[in-house]
């Protein structure tokens, strides 16, 4: 899924792709999924145009989403 991120989270460019769940170093996935998205605390290995990749929160992720 392919995201446009707002300035605030602008790290090499406004499209983002989602690649994963980011995992601890013993392969489980961390933070939890909640119903409300702004509690949601899992995260997500992204991958922006300049090809570089960050971890962002689900939650910003939706936040982004729903604007």
């Amino acid at each position: 899924m392919k995201v446009v991120l707002d300035d605030s989270t602008n790290r090499g460019g406004n499209i983002a792709t989602i690649k994963s769940r980011a995992t601890d170093i013993n392969g489980h996935p961390i933070g939890r999924a909640h119903n409300n998205p702004m509690m949601d605390s899992r995260e997500c290995e992204v991958e922006m145009e300049d090809r570089t990749i960050y971890r962002l929160f689900a939650n910003k992720i939706a936040e982004n989403i729903y604007l």
